[in-house]
């Protein structure tokens, strides 16, 4: 017979492994998702597990989010699609009830710990086999499939406007880099910055480390994922890494933490984001391009201009959003009601997107109760997070909630996954947190 101790690691490691299928496979995390499931029943202690469930209000936050799904399917006409989202979303029920009611793992003091390693190491192959992916298809001549933005005239335009670039970058950067995972650029951008912030708080207590290799390891990994984030090209991840190092440094400042720490990072980020803006020929050509398209309307001839189309996707759900306030359209018309506005608008080549903004996602699906619950989703822990100085927490809500304003992250496996998956491990792993606010002396 196994040890409760050994059970614990069992089950800590079960989840360990899901954080590290997350950036690799969709099919493997979702078999892992089962086994999890399976291993939760076998668990029993089901009068325990009633009795965590009562007490974790992020837990029933979580169930309420699922079940107006549920309940939109009463109302919605395209049952059939309501249907698949329902499935699609199952991991936001089924993560933080496992995660949030398994004795076991509310028990594993190591559990972040674990889920922080599994995931960065896990990360870091992805990427670097995703280079070597690249780099072999350059040499080996093989045409880039998708490049630059995902299309022929996008792609006709990058080369025009950067003729002096290497060949290579169309291999090696946004969704062409992620080609061997199938993954989008944004998500892996987001699972990095994830890296980069575990990275950041470890490197933050150096005097820990036992051996000088260690920290030396760490700090070439936050330069490589930093790379990584530029290679990939998402506007909002970039953002996103400088309001993380902000953070940090504001942090670090506060605590009075040495200069030797404070100023590496500081001048390291900024020399960072200098050089890869304007050498990656792929971020500049994003940013300078986007930036330019800002006030231009969408149009079909205008390929690669995600800014403007974005604008278009948010005026459209808007519009949708005033005519369905209070309940939405339901858990499956979401297509069609964006479709109906696209051609009212003299839209129609936008047909099949969907609004790239969670929060109008969730607010045309089920109204202003599915907003509302989701903002618990992510206020609750974070004031949670705040009152315990749990900064990695606390980063971790700042990454989600600024991706879901040019995302609809909860319509992805990789996003739902991601989101379920920390939210409920930080939330029951808070606790073992040594008590310390934000931005104290």
């Amino acid at each position: 017979m196994l040890s409760e101790k050994n059970k614990i690691l069992i089950a800590g490691i079960g989840i360990a492994i899901l954080a590290a299928a997350a950036p690799l496979s969709t099919k493997l995390t979702s078999i892992v998702s089962i086994l999890l499931v399976l291993a939760w029943i076998l668990e029993g202690k089901w009068r325990f597990k009633w009795q965590a469930i009562k007490k974790n209000y992020l837990l029933l936050i979580f169930i309420c989010f699922y079940l107006l799904h549920i309940i939109g399917l009463l109302y919605t006409q395209d049952v059939n699609s309501g249907l698949f989202d329902l499935e699609k979303k199952l991991s936001l029920i089924l993560l933080p009830l496992i995660i949030g009611s398994s004795m076991l793992l509310r028990e594993d003091k190591h559990l972040r710990e674990r889920l922080h390693t599994w995931f960065v190491v896990s990360c870091f192959a992805a990427i670097l086999f995703c280079l070597g992916h690249g780099f072999y298809r350059y040499l080996a001549e093989i045409p880039p499939v998708s490049s630059v933005y995902g299309g022929f005239e996008a792609t006709q335009q990058f080369r025009t406007t950067h003729s002096g670039a290497s060949g290579i970058w169309e291999y090696i950067t946004y969704s062409e880099l992620l080609l061997p995972l199938g993954t989008h650029p944004t998500y892996m951008a987001i699972y990095l910055l994830m890296c980069i912030s575990i990275l950041i708080e470890k490197v933050s207590y150096f005097q820990q480390y036992k051996k000088r290799q260690h920290l030396f390891l760490h700090l070439m990994l936050l330069v490589f994922f930093t790379v990584a984030i530029f290679l990939l090209a998402s506007r909002v991840a970039i953002i996103l890494y400088v309001l993380v190092i902000s953070f940090y440094l504001f942090k670090f400042f506060r605590k009075q933490l040495s200069w030797r720490l404070i100023l590496p990072i500081g001048v390291a980020s900024v020399i960072a984001l200098a050089v890869l803006v304007n050498y990656v020929p792929v971020v500049k050509h994003r940013f300078v391009n986007d930036f330019t398209m800002l006030g231009q309307s969408h149009s079909t001839d205008n390929p690669g201009t995600g800014m403007s189309m974005r604008i278009a996707f948010w005026k459209t759900a808007l519009a949708v959003l005033e005519k369905y306030p209070t309940i939405g359209v339901g858990t499956g018309d979401l297509e069609e009601a964006m479709s109906v506005e696209y051609i009212n608008n003299e839209l129609s080549d936008l047909q099949g997107y969907n609004p790239h903004n969670q929060y109008l996602q969730t607010g045309i699906m089920l109204g202003i109760t599915g907003v509302a619950l989701l903002l618990l989703l992510l206020l609750y822990p974070l004031v949670m997070a705040l009152r315990r100085g749990d900064s990695i927490y606390i980063v971790f809500i700042l990454i989600v909630s600024v991706s879901f304003l040019t995302e609809s992250v909860l319509q992805s496996n990789k996003g739902i996954v991601f989101f379920a998956l920390f939210n409920s491990v930080y939330f029951i792993t808070t606790k073992y947190i040594k008590q310390e606010r934000v931005g104290s002396n």
